[in-house]
């Protein structure tokens, strides 16, 4: 399942204005459609235009044989597109570059009426909703028997009037969604609860380096009523909402709160302090295509994860890290520790945010793990919850072409209407 790539040449090419930057739904693309070669003709005419489209691809194994299934969904209108020029084109041999300029507009919501899909079961959105904005350009492939991709292209068609002729060149474009709003200031924190029991002797203050005897280390593996018992809950927040690129330090925090009427009466009283003896943080990425199927769509589900490695740099922390266990304690936040972002500010750098569209979604999660300490005996607890990673905030400087601007931009519903004017040679300095 091949994606367009880039198909310029002397006979026609595209060149983008200054770098090719990440464009945002809604942004005006400019450049220029140049070409080289020899060309004498009286009444040629050039169209840029623009596509999105979303595919997908599941290789089914079978014991006799395989199957592939595939969906695609169009993203923008074919009318998406400009006649940049029409009128005699005269490029001699040897002669400079003409260039034609060009400024169309990316469409910001997906054309429903385009999709060329009308199975709503096929799809993870509802089709006929017009406020779908078109996805960020993506690109997903496992072990060669799923894939799937978002992908836009520009297109020039350059027509020589009185032939049946025509030359075509395609560009790849990035598109991202990106907010224009600054990066978010609240992670919207969940809370994870889990309730933990220590029955050891060395719970009693002044007993922590005394050896215990025989039936004392007995009654301790058994239980027993007699040997102290410590209740606490642990709580571990974390945030549900993530954006790529934010400068901001996640928050990672660890309550423990005693369960005074569970506790022996002799340590309902007592501070206790929890060794953090280890921590896990993984983010798990889970990617659900659809395909198209006679009878039911073909649907796939695969998961990866990557370690934040939050232990290399709290292990490097100079006498342990402990958390109070204590009535009116407060809880422990280690995102001064940890130093933990998302995006090109942190320590894994992640470009693809969290997204939905008609037959690809992308979702994450946080699995994490803590382990601790406390008397000489071990706990531990583990969890997993869902996270949204945003996409960047919109930190361009320049590069958005505004509407009320000269430039000749797309218009679906005049796709036929030329932008008249000569071929611009450019000169070889």
């Amino acid at each position: 399942m091949p994606r367009t790539g880039i198909s310029c040449s002397s006979s026609l090419g595209i060149r983008l204005d200054g770098n090719q930057r990440p464009y945002a739904p809604g942004d005006a693309i400019t450049g220029h459609v140049y070409r080289r070669n020899h060309t004498i003709n009286t009444n040629a005419s050039i169209v840029i235009s623009v596509s999105g489209r979303s595919k997908t691809k599941i290789v089914l194994q079978d014991i006799d044989f395989g199957d592939t299934k595939r969906g695609r969904f169009n993203l923008i209108s074919a009318k998406t597109q400009l006649k940049i020029f029409q009128g005699p084109i005269h490029i001699g041999a040897g002669a400079d570059e003409h260039v034609w300029p060009f400024s169309i507009t990316l469409p910001k919501y997906v054309n429903p009426r385009s999709l060329r899909n009308d199975k709503q079961r096929e799809s993870f959105l509802p089709l006929h909703q017009e406020d779908h904005v078109l996805p960020s350009t993506y690109m997903y492939s496992s072990d060669g028997d799923i894939q799937a991709f978002i992908e836009y292209y520009l297109t020039a068609t350059l027509k020589f009037g009185g032939k049946n002729k025509s030359v075509e060149a395609t560009l790849p474009i990035t598109v991202m969604r990106m907010p224009l709003n600054p990066p978010i200031p609240d992670f919207g924190l969940n809370r994870a609860r889990s309730h933990h029991k220590i029955v050891a002797y060395r719970l009693v203050p002044g007993t922590e380096e005394t050896k215990l005897s025989f039936y004392q280390e007995l009654k301790q593996i058994l239980q027993t009523s007699s040997v102290p018992l410590l209740a606490f809950d642990l709580i571990v927040s974390l945030p549900t909402v993530i954006q790529l690129d934010n400068p901001d330090l996640l928050p990672v925090l660890f309550h423990i709160i005693p369960s005074r009427t569970a506790t022996s009466k002799a340590l309902r009283d007592v501070p206790q302090q929890v060794e953090l003896s280890f921590i896990s943080i993984r983010v798990v990425r889970t990617i659900d295509l659809l395909c198209s199927g006679i009878l039911s769509p073909h649907s796939n589900e695969r998961s990866t994860e990557l370690d934040l490695d939050v232990m290399d740099t709290l292990s490097k922390a100079k006498g342990g890290i402990y958390i109070p266990c204590a009535n009116g304690s407060l809880p422990v936040d280690l995102r001064g520790m940890i130093d933990l972002r998302l995006g090109r500010h942190g320590r894994q750098y992640f470009r693809s945010p969290s997204f939905t569209t008609y037959n690809i979604r992308q979702s994450h999660s946080l699995k994490w793990e803590f382990r601790g300490a406390i008397a000489g005996q071990y706990f531990k607890a583990e969890g997993v919850s869902p996270v949204t990673l945003l996409a960047p905030s919109d930190e361009r400087e320049s590069g958005r072409v505004e509407r009320d601007e000269k430039a000749p931009l797309a218009n679906p519903g005049a796709a036929n209407e030329p932008f008249v004017g000569p071929s611009q040679p450019i000169r070889n300095e």
